[in-house]
């Protein structure tokens, strides 16, 4: 679904930004993406497929005006530099969501070790080894 959306809007992103700028589609693309993930996190429980795909379409939708970033690095490199340009961009790119993934990875582990109400597992008719082991993956 996160394709589709992408497929679909990529192919827009650079004529959107030629007729409203970079500073109008960058952020509002970031936004479109937002929306997606907020409908998967406040609407997704339980997660049904439709909400599924749309937040992904959406999500993907959104991620595809990052292109048009690409695009202004690469117009305002000198074409001597155009390698190492496109070198850094991808660095930046690949750091970012080593971080973004170490980040969200710690805070969600945390989380999960905060608010895990072991003491509820038996009335929820977890016990023995099953309880053992939700206990233990947070220790």
């Amino acid at each position: 679904s996160m394709a589709i959306g992408d497929m679909v809007f990529a192919p827009i992103a650079p004529g959107l930004a030629a007729r409203f700028g970079p500073k109008i589609v960058l952020p509002s693309g970031i936004g479109i993406a937002a929306i997606g993930m907020f409908i998967m996190y406040f609407f997704g429980h339980p997660l049904s497929y439709s909400t599924m795909a749309l937040a992904l379409i959406l999500v993907g939708a959104g991620m595809a005006s990052l292109a048009v970033a690409s695009a202004l690095i690469m117009l305002e490199t000198p074409t001597s530099k155009a390698g190492n340009a496109a070198a850094v961009e991808e660095s930046m790119y690949d750091l970012g969501n080593v971080f973004g993934v170490a980040v969200l990875g710690s805070l969600s582990s945390m989380l999960y070790r905060v608010f895990l109400d072991i003491s509820s597992f038996s009335s929820k008719g977890i016990v023995g080894d099953l309880a053992h082991v939700a206990e233990e993956s947070v220790v």
